[in-house]
């Protein structure tokens, strides 16, 4: 059994980030969404690189609702409660979370393009 009932609903912010140093920060993200707290008055919006493991775990078990753009940080799915749903935003073609998260078959996943509106 899990100790807590998940409630949440999470927004990650994937801020720019430098994975290589050919990078060019000064660009425009092409994975980051502008204003999510905006877009997503209901949620909370975190950037998970600014907290330890432990407190994205601890926030991720009391999760509802996980929605993101295509990204690392979506394989927190992992820890979610049966029932709760992903939403990953997919900048071009792919199905790696979508196949990840046929391994939880009590999850719902959805898939919404970038160009498509959001919330």
């Amino acid at each position: 059994t899990r100790p807590v009932t998940p409630t949440l609903n999470i927004v990650i912010d994937r801020k720019p980030y430098m994975s290589h140093p050919r990078i060019d920060l000064t660009k425009k993200d092409s994975r980051g969404i502008e204003n999510l707290a905006d877009l997503y008055p209901e949620s909370k919006v975190v950037q998970l690189d600014s907290l330890s493991f432990k407190e994205q775990l601890e926030l991720i078990v009391k999760t509802k609702k996980l929605s993101g753009v295509h990204g690392a940080g979506l394989t927190h799915l992992i820890w979610l409660g049966g029932g709760s749903e992903i939403r990953e935003w997919i900048p071009s073609l792919s199905n790696v979370f979508q196949d990840l998260s046929k391994w939880r078959p009590s999850l719902s996943y959805s898939i919404c393009n970038k160009r498509q509106s959001l919330p």
